[in-house]
């Protein structure tokens, strides 16, 4: 299974890790409002070879679309994000 992750929260990083060991993890998306967590991601996106999107609210339809297409995940798991995810993404 290929797991999307969109996140803006560090308590995220417990099941990250667990969901990295198991190789299921096709990218990230986050916002930039979170710089600890930011940094985190950046270092496993590198560490294990995956796209990370910084995905900013007046530009959520796209950034949203352009991630899904790059990542191409089975599900996403999302983890306190700060926007209301549009239906047309479900």
């Amino acid at each position: 299974m290929k797991i999307g992750i969109i996140t803006n929260h560090l308590f995220s990083i417990h099941a990250i890790n667990y969901l990295l060991s198991k190789k299921m993890v096709v990218g990230f998306a986050t916002t930039d409002l979170n710089p600890q967590l930011s940094f985190t991601l950046n270092e496993a996106a590198k560490q294990f070879n995956l796209p990370i999107s910084i995905i900013k609210k007046q530009n959520l339809v796209k950034n949203m679309k352009a991630w899904l297409n790059k990542t191409n995940p089975d599900v996403v798991f999302v983890f306190a994000f700060p926007f209301k995810i549009p239906e047309q993404f479900f």
